[in-house]
């Protein structure tokens, strides 16, 4: 089936989308790029409008958070970007692993699972040691890879590759980093990423003519598989529990 003109067109927008969304979890905080979010309105300016009813809410806490930055002061930033992905501070893991195996280890069944997903279509991470395979930066690039194929029959195995890998975890990282997290950025970043891939799936589903399944549904394809606690995606930064 050939996708329709729009469609591809909206794939290029998600494409640029998601690897913008990439930068800003894969590295601290800059003054250049703070300047260039501020300039460009993020993130009202993002080119796949989001419909879900929180997402307003969740635009005017990440913008709110971009405005409190002062640019001559990302120090309090930095932090939070260090107990988030490099310290596992919050008890967040950013790696598939830790949220699905049993003794919440990194670098185990999910990785490879993730690592064949990938190998499929010919990719691999630059370097699995610093930065393993289910890290959801690594996912998060697949899923644009695949969209900007804009190849139809490519839409199938990435909704699956979605339905089992990021959405069996991803919306418990994303609930637990805003809730207790130190900034407004990073609390609007995570929730705005989890309701970014959310809708994108909910169109890969339109575009397929298929229901989507829920995160019920998706752990019953996995023997023994325990269904995770999702926390609500509400957020108090830096007010919770810190265990």
């Amino acid at each position: 089936m050939e996708l329709s003109t729009d469609i591809k067109n909206l794939f290029d927008l998600m494409v640029d989308d998601i690897t913008l969304l990439v930068s800003l979890h894969d590295k601290e905080l800059t003054k250049e790029t703070l300047t260039l979010l501020k300039d460009n309105n993020f993130p009202y300016t993002l080119g796949f409008a989001l419909q879900s009813k929180d997402s307003a809410e969740i635009f005017d806490l990440l913008k709110s958070g971009i405005d409190d930055i002062k640019d001559d002061n990302l120090d309090e930033l930095a932090a939070d970007y260090a107990d988030i992905y490099l310290n596992n501070t919050l008890s967040a893991s950013p790696f598939e692993s830790v949220w699905l195996d049993e003794e919440s280890l990194v670098m185990q069944a999910p990785m490879f699972e993730v690592r064949e997903c990938y190998k499929k279509f010919s990719l691999e991470v630059d370097d699995w040691r610093v930065r393993s395979d289910d890290h959801f930066i690594h996912q998060l690039q697949f899923v644009a890879h695949l969209i900007n194929s804009k190849d139809y029959k490519n839409l199938q195995d990435l909704s699956v590759f979605m339905d089992e890998h990021l959405f069996r975890w991803f919306d418990d990282f994303a609930a637990k980093v805003a809730k207790r997290c130190a900034t407004k950025f990073y609390a609007g970043l995570a929730m705005l990423t989890f309701n970014y891939i959310n809708e994108l799936r909910d169109v890969l589903a339109i575009i397929l003519e298929q229901e989507r399944a829920s995160k019920e549904e998706i752990e019953t394809r996995f023997t023994g598989a325990i269904l995770l606690e999702t926390m609500p995606l509400n957020y108090t930064p830096g007010a919770s529990e810190s265990w």
